[in-house]
């Protein structure tokens, strides 16, 4: 078996030779397939540096970089000199690591779009020919499902689908119908299809967490007219949400004072601690007020809330 020093010397002499853009050209002349030849203007070639390689991958590559332009536009022409002598039967998923990392670092230069790339292989190992497939399906347990399904993305896009199909979509429709419609100008327009499938929600007993949750969702995400009591208009003519609702309610009280104790602090470093804190939880209860009656709470509840934030707050 070669040893390192013996490694060293095979990607040294290749470096050097395919770095002569004179020999690079002949090279590429004669190795590059006819049709993807036509697509590249050898003469525009031109040695790139390899400092972008992250340095987990410079031990497993030997490589070279040309860039010219193909079919039309900037490319890159990445070649990897491989001696192992039983070859490497994930070298597919080598070459794709190194693209990703060439893609990162060009990306962080200020590209908007991924550049043309041609991968190559030099082999000169013991075992003719080169035992392995250059497939990255191959690389997989299930070459035959990668090699169907491998880089294609399958969409969801809930601008597409509408209201009455999300209402089969069962446990699933929940999450689509809040999300289908919170981007809207006003929600309160979609307000009987989410009635429906708040109500198809509460048929599953393992959702009552996540029905609090899109409700909190809704009331802080949501555009509607402040004029609008959400709730109210949510929950008629049922009430079977109400406990949901204080839920609701009360993470948007926590969140409101831990707003307002920042305001506070930040003030308080000016004015003192004690003096600043008041302001902070006075501005946070005017806020939290507005929320919570915007969102459609009754002044008596939110009164109720209010006075309870009063009072831990003397407390604390």
């Amino acid at each position: 078996m070669l040893n390192t020093n013996v490694y060293q010397a095979h990607d040294a002499l290749a470096k050097r030779c395919l770095t002569h853009p004179a020999i690079a050209r002949d090279w590429l002349e004669v190795h590059l397939p006819s049709q993807l030849k036509e697509l590249c203007d050898l003469s525009s070639l031109q040695i790139e540096a390899t400092a972008h390689v992250e340095e987990d991958l410079k031990q497993i590559f030997s490589d070279v970089i040309y860039s010219l332009q193909i079919n039309g536009t900037k490319g890159y022409i990445f070649v990897l000199v491989e001696h192992q002598s039983q070859g490497d039967e994930l070298l597919p998923y080598r070459l794709l690591r190194y693209q990703v990392a060439f893609f990162k670092r060009y990306l962080e230069e200020g590209h908007k779009k991924l550049p043309l790339t041609i991968p190559m292989v030099l082999y000169h190992g013991v075992r003719s020919p080169y035992p392995y497939s250059l497939e990255l399906s191959d690389c997989f347990v299930d070459p035959k499902f990668a090699k169907q399904w491998l880089f294609k993305t399958q969409l969801v896009d809930l601008t597409l689908i509408d209201d009455d199909e999300i209402l089969q979509h069962k446990r699933a429709a929940l999450l689509e119908m809040a999300q289908r419609h919170v981007f809207k100008k006003n929600i309160l327009e979609f307000l009987d299809s989410i009635k429906k499938v708040l109500t198809l929600a509460k048929g599953y007993s393992e959702l009552q967490e996540t029905n609090k949750s899109v409700i909190h969702y809704l009331l802080t995400q949501a555009n509607y007219p402040k004029e609008e009591r959400l709730v109210q208009r949510l929950i008629e003519p049922t009430v079977i949400y109400r406990e949901d609702i204080m839920t609701a309610a009360e993470q948007l009280r926590q969140e409101g004072r831990n707003e307002g104790l920042n305001i506070g602090r930040s003030e308080g470093l000016n004015i003192g601690r004690n003096e600043g804190l008041n302001i902070g939880r006075n501005e946070e209860r005017h806020q939290l007020t507005q929320k919570m009656l915007a969102a459609g709470l009754s002044k008596e509840l939110v009164e109720k809330i209010i006075n309870s934030e009063v009072k831990e707050s003397s407390h604390s």
